[in-house]
């Protein structure tokens, strides 16, 4: 399934988009994420190691430029994404970054404010993009803390 990235806004002139998914086993792989900070917000879905680790293997294959990890099961899932993409080579270096903490509001203020490419790829950095993984609740909640987090800045 291709995702549908849906434009919502732009922070220091880069465009913010955001999509959802309700499964692992929805995403497929997104050429388009090479210009991309990611954030992955994990809802109350249950997730198999093996869904997770195929899910980071499309991903890095992606190559974006920074993959931040929040929500439920946050630290179990951003170890398996550091297993995952840095047991293989890649190309290029993708940073990683994790967020424990609950609040939402905190998870898109590490997006913006605290998360960026590596150096060498500074230059690339065209967009920010958040995917959540879970239900229409829990996206709904997100996409209003992003727009009240872009109206204000």
């Amino acid at each position: 399934m291709t995702i549908k990235w849906e434009k919502i806004g732009q922070y220091l002139d880069r465009l913010v988009k955001v999509a959802k998914i309700n499964s692992l086993k929805d995403y497929s792989r997104d050429s388009s994420l090479a210009t991309s900070n990611i954030m992955l917000c994990f809802g109350a879905l249950e997730i198999t190691d093996s869904e997770l680790k195929k899910f980071y293997e499309y991903l890095a294959q992606a190559h974006p430029l920074t993959i931040l990890i929040c929500g439920k099961n946050s630290e179990n899932n951003f170890s398996t994404l550091l297993n995952s993409i840095y047991s293989k080579k890649s190309r290029k270096f993708i940073m990683t970054a994790l967020n424990k903490d609950k609040n939402m509001r905190e998870w898109i203020e590490q997006l913006f404010w605290a998360t960026w490419p590596s150096e060498e790829r500074f230059d690339e950095w065209k967009e920010n993009r958040i995917l959540v993984i879970g239900d229409d609740s829990f996206y709904n909640k997100i996409r209003s803390k992003i727009n009240q987090f872009l109206q204000k800045k």
